[in-house]
């Protein structure tokens, strides 16, 4: 799925676990409950995407998740 526009997409509960986004945009979709463990996400556009507890991702896309949509927290960067 490298370079897919899944820009709205409803992807929730879905297995994503291992595949290759780089480059998808996925902005405004629904990632709910959804396993992005292993996906690579890199230059992925994140905005306005929907996570919960319950997805599966991989602590350094969340954290880019988070600095691109929760522009205003305070980040400590390692």
């Amino acid at each position: 799925l490298k370079g897919a526009i899944l820009a709205d997409a409803n992807l929730m509960g879905v297995d994503l676990g291992g595949i290759n986004l780089t480059g998808a945009n996925l902005t405004g979709a629904n990632l709910t409950e959804a396993n992005l463990t292993g996906a690579n996400l890199e230059r992925a556009r994140l905005q306005d995407v929907k996570l919960d507890d319950k997805t599966q991702i991989d602590p350094k896309w969340r954290r880019v998740w988070e600095i691109v949509n929760q522009k205003f927290k305070k980040r400590y960067l390692k």
